[in-house]
């Protein structure tokens, strides 16, 4: 990774309900008037980051005319949803779910084998995509996939001509998917696990902001807001969102979920399940929020802030266990190594990863585009305006605290990790202990660390 770091430093619903069904294809031939030979780009999509295909290929002919997009999305899960008396009741459609289920399985197959005839996928991070109701994650742990022949190098985004400069964007963000010699898997949306404070210049915001790391950040908020810890047992996961490692990492055969971090972060996590249980989260309209960072969560947690207090509000990313900050893919591409047409996957995502797409911007096309609701960019200079272009006119009643928060929190950023199925698997577990608080954690996580430690030594 130092080697390649090193040559780059030198030079919800709607939307995926519209793409669900059975993979429908399409093909936009939008190069014939240049005159000159096109390239073809097969590009699987992930309907729930891609929204408007057709929009996509438009936007990037305006500057790339001579290459021609075909696009394939993955089919989607179809939910019906009724509200009772006891809640909201979901149902799965059993045959839109096979159809994603065989679909996943047969690109996966293809991957592995070298023989798949897509030239590009972009796909959904983050833990809702492993969710049996989302038909399954296209892979369970995105990072076995580096250096072992079966993605394509993608490094020559930051090299040639037309090369973008690497030092615009959150700074560890390619070091996840890449080794030494080549990057291979692209992010091109983050998230934080973070927490909005209607109150930016109320006393534990600074000392929120100095913690050193997650248990110190968390015991600040133990002091300064008890009577609102209930509120945040709805994030209880963001404790392991935080921190720097997933739960299971095949690569360095490391069980971190036994480590002192993680166990932390369940000490947390049941001191704010207990919160809640104790009917302590009424709070004092000081209006703590916790949060995953993405601009739809951020959004209507700062209005719901801006509403209590007519001071501006303020992001507070939670640090993980070296005092760091770090955000997890929400949004990412990868190349088959089978893949005929890198040059153009390399091209293609040097646009995804331009300024233009980035700014994530409302009134533009790239809003309908991409589902810029459930990521920030991973480009720094456009964190501070895209949460306030996803909200539009509603973005004034904020105040200027808030953007101005976020681009700091790009440069705080310090770790960048692509959630597994391993991940999703221990967020489940201790779920149970928040659904049943006589369950505790060590009886939920006992049989999946037994499970680990013999998957790690296969």
């Amino acid at each position: 990774m130092r080697r390649l770091m090193k040559r780059l430093c030198t030079r919800k619903n709607e939307v995926i309900a519209a793409l669900a069904g059975a993979a429908a294809v399409f093909v936009l031939a939008l190069s014939g008037c240049s005159g000159r030979e096109s390239a073809v780009l097969k590009i699987y999509v992930d309907g729930s980051v891609v929204g408007d295909t057709g929009l996509l290929a438009e936007q990037f002919h305006l500057q790339y005319p001579e290459i021609e997009l075909e696009f394939e999305v993955l089919p989607q899960v179809r939910h019906d949803s009724v509200i009772t008396e006891e809640g909201i009741s979901t149902t799965v459609d059993s045959d839109s779910l096979a159809a994603r289920t065989a679909a996943l399985q047969r690109q996966r197959t293809a991957i592995m084998a070298g023989s798949s005839d897509g030239d590009l996928f972009l796909v959904g991070g983050g833990l809702s995509q492993y969710d049996e109701y989302n038909g399954g994650a296209l892979l369970d742990d995105p990072r076995l996939l580096t250096g072992n022949g079966a993605l394509a190098d993608l490094s020559a985004i930051f090299e040639g001509k037309g090369a973008l400069d690497s030092r615009a964007y959150v700074e560890p963000a390619f070091s996840a998917g890449s080794d030494e010699e080549a990057l291979y898997l692209v992010p091109l949306g983050i998230g934080v696990s973070c927490g909005v404070i209607a109150e930016a210049d109320a006393p534990a915001v600074q000392a929120l902001g100095e913690a050193e790391n997650m248990m110190d950040f968390f015991s600040v908020l133990v002091q300064q807001y008890p009577e609102e810890l209930g509120n945040l047992s709805a994030s209880w996961n963001l404790p392991f969102l935080a921190l720097s490692h997933p739960a299971v990492d095949k690569l360095s055969r490391t069980l971190y979920a036994e480590d002192v971090s993680y166990q932390e972060a369940f000490d947390i996590c049941a001191e704010l399940i207990a919160a809640d249980a104790a009917d302590k989260g009424e709070g004092n309209g000081s209006a703590l929020l916790m949060q995953s960072c993405h601009p739809y969560a951020l959004g209507a947690a700062a209005q719901e802030a801006a509403g209590k207090s007519e001071r501006d509000a303020v992001i507070l990313p939670v640090p993980d266990e070296e005092g760091g900050i770090t955000a997890f893919v929400e949004f990412y591409a990868f190349a088959p190594a089978s893949s005929g047409n890198v040059e153009a996957a390399v091209t293609f995502l040097r646009w995804m990863l331009g300024v233009e797409v980035q700014s994530l911007g409302t009134g533009s096309a790239n809003a309908a585009m991409l589902n810029t609701a459930t990521f920030f960019p991973v480009r720094k200079d456009c964190l501070g305006t895209a949460l306030a272009q996803h909200l539009g006119d509603r973005a004034e009643s904020l105040g200027e605290t808030l953007p101005e928060s976020l681009v700091m929190l790009g440069e705080r950023i310090t770790a960048v990790r692509y959630a597994n199925r391993y991940d999703y698997e221990l967020f489940e577990a201790v779920r149970q202990c928040k659904e049943n608080p006589d369950t505790t954690v060590d009886e939920v996580m006992e049989p999946l660390l037994a499970e680990w430690r013999l998957y790690l030594d296969e």
